[in-house]
């Protein structure tokens, strides 16, 4: 008769609590981080998809050879933004915003993981930026964007038609500080 010795790999039910243990332990300190990474990208996002949407702005009155104009419509935590040729637009009702016959109005911050800063937002005149044909002048202004942690960016516009971000304070957003 021949023994047969089994050899059974596996954890055995210790070496799985350790190891369930040491899981939630990594888990409990990175996900915080994960968080935060998470809400600094959609930060960074909507400061970019800002700015590239004044610059288009800007692009467009070069190219028509006429003032275009971009307005920020705000409904409570709500903002939407319109690109037009003429002044006023409400992004909110259809067909104000128009250009070439086409609706422009669009979704820009909707208030659930980003806020527009609470004191003065959006600081242009009559909440729009406006780029003139001639040498691309703007009225200044600025939009204050922040997150949960309250870190805060800022997209700036120049009278003389310069867009930039900036971050407020040194929150390691990756942009220069704001003067």
């Amino acid at each position: 008769m021949i023994n047969k010795i089994s050899k059974e790999k596996g954890f055995n039910l210790i070496e799985l609590i350790i190891a369930l243990a040491v899981m939630g332990v990594l888990l409990g300190v990175g996900l915080p981080s994960y968080q935060s990474l998470i809400q600094d990208q959609n930060l960074k996002s909507v400061a970019e998809a800002t700015y590239s949407q004044i610059k288009h702005a800007q692009s467009l009155a070069l190219k028509r050879n006429e003032a275009i104009y971009l307005h920020f419509c705000q409904n409570g935590d709500e903002w939407r933004t319109g690109l037009t040729n003429k002044d006023p637009c409400d992004c909110y009702t259809a067909n104000s915003c128009t250009l070439n016959g086409q609706d422009t109005s669009s979704d820009w911050i909707d208030g659930s993981q980003l806020l527009l800063a609470t004191e003065r937002p959006v600081n242009f005149v009559n909440n729009r930026v406006r780029f003139s044909p001639v040498r691309l002048t703007a009225n200044a202004g600025t939009i204050r964007i922040e997150n949960a942690q309250h870190k805060q960016l800022r997209v700036i516009t120049s009278i003389r038609g310069r867009v930039r971000i900036c971050q407020v304070g040194d929150v390691g957003l990756g942009y220069k500080e704001c003067i």
